[in-house]
């Protein structure tokens, strides 16, 4: 069992943290220098694939690695006591941020600049609607990078457990 938990988090972990990872410091700024009549219709195609697919990736993740947290018998007086325990409790909160912003934030807010795209689709936008687009791509955009520094966090801590 611990060795299927453990496969499954740093399988899924990989996946989820890579991808994470190479679409914020890579694919979207390259697809924001291509302007939006590139930039958003690609994205827009690439969310509906990925936001599926990461959730379950990001669950599976969470939910494998407090399995195998609580299957060490790790005590809550040697989270904060040890360095391991301050490892693991650090890269649980930089997941639980990821989804708060992810769920929290991001999805709405591209929810939001989806229909708001759609509605306009066809026209020039009014100077409030584009205020709005732009407010809600900077808000996705900060979210993401915070996002994504926290799963680096993560992604560092993890492989340096076995060491501490």
């Amino acid at each position: 069992m611990d060795a299927v938990l453990r496969v499954t988090h740093v399988v899924l972990g990989i996946f989820w943290a890579g991808t994470v990872i190479y679409a914020s410091f890579v694919l979207l700024p390259v697809l924001k220098s291509l302007g939006p009549n590139i930039e958003r219709p690609a994205i827009k195609g690439l969310m509906r694939v990925t936001s599926p697919i990461m959730s379950v990736a990001a669950l599976i993740v969470l939910g494998t690695g407090i399995a195998m947290t609580l299957r060490t018998g790790l005590a809550i007086s040697e989270v904060f006591s040890t360095g391991r325990g301050w490892a693991i409790f650090i890269a649980l909160i930089a997941v639980v941020i990821y989804m708060i912003t992810g769920f929290g934030i991001m999805l709405p807010s591209g929810a939001r600049m989806d229909k708001l795209g759609q509605s306009i689709e066809g026209r020039q936008p009014t100077a409030a609607e584009s205020e709005q687009m732009g407010r809600l791509a900077r808000r996705i955009s900060t979210v993401e990078r915070t996002s994504s520094i926290a799963i680096l966090i993560a992604a560092i801590l993890m492989p340096l457990l076995r060491f501490l």
